[in-house]
């Protein structure tokens, strides 16, 4: 009498080891093929590098503002907005503190970057003059507020000869 437990175990066993090993190499060319997201090198990454590598860019706070806004039925209305401009070019001014620069902060965050005074008063300048050229309800609508962002890069870019201002962003935007 032959015994055929052991070798219909071995079988058993040698399958199960099969299909383990294809599930696994299944799941590996799925995870290779779509969860590898954008951080695999292609040659659109590779030239965006390279771009980047040529001209870093910088988001740069303007700061809050305070306008009257026109309006239609000739009541007073006000704006209160933070921007913030996404910049390259022109030379990075060094943030220092009151006590000489070197870790009055005790090391724990860093700073951002900073337009030189000049160019920021001059920014601020071109800002305010138009944003206070808007009505309120031009502004109402989310589609005006995206050409007013695109307005701003027009004239912030044309203004800050050192720069290219790429971006626009509204930290905050209050209408009342």
């Amino acid at each position: 009498m032959r015994m055929m437990h052991p070798r219909r175990g071995s079988k058993l066993l040698t399958l199960t080891v099969f299909v383990m090993a294809l599930v696994m190499l299944g799941g590996g060319v799925f995870a290779w093929t779509h969860l590898r997201g954008s951080g695999g090198p292609t040659a659109g990454n590779a030239a965006e590098k390279a771009a980047g590598v040529a001209e870093a860019t910088d988001t740069y706070s303007l700061g809050a503002f305070l306008v009257n806004l026109g309006s239609a039925d000739g009541t007073l209305r006000y704006l209160q907005a933070e921007i913030s401009i996404v910049a390259s070019g022109g030379a990075k001014a060094e943030a220092t503190s009151a006590e000489g620069g070197h870790g009055a902060d005790g090391g724990q965050a860093e700073e951002e970057p900073q337009l030189p005074a000049a160019t920021q008063r001059y920014a601020r300048d071109v800002a305010i003059e138009v944003l206070s050229a808007q009505s309120f309800e031009g502004l109402r609508a989310q589609g005006d507020r995206s050409k007013l962002k695109g307005v701003l890069q027009e004239e912030l870019d044309a203004a800050l000869e050192d720069y290219t201002v790429s971006e626009v962003l509204f930290t905050a935007f209050v209408m009342q």
